[in-house]
């Protein structure tokens, strides 16, 4: 059985496309730079080091934002049942 919820958070699925809000898009800038600077400074060994745990923190947060991507999704498929299943409202 397909997983439509992976399809859809790793891009195989294109509802629609994503932009980065500019806050977003200038941490990034920052981050880069701060990263190229630190790589500068360090011996061969501490480079290593450091590409290795940002390589982990960037798999956590992938794992992280597909798992709340999901919460999320699931969330308001059971909201949509809820209320699909509601046989009257009450005041």
């Amino acid at each position: 059985m397909e997983n439509v919820i992976d399809d859809l958070y790793f891009g195989r699925i294109h509802p629609c496309e994503r932009n980065s809000s500019p806050e977003e898009q200038q941490l990034t800038g920052e981050l880069a730079e701060h990263y190229e600077r630190l790589l500068e400074v360090m011996t061969e060994e501490q480079r290593e080091y450091f590409v290795k745990f940002k390589d982990c923190l960037q798999e956590i947060g992938m794992l992280a934002e597909r798992d709340m991507f999901m919460y999320g999704f699931r969330l308001g498929m059971r909201l949509m049942v809820e209320v699909m299943t509601a046989r009257s409202v009450t005041k």
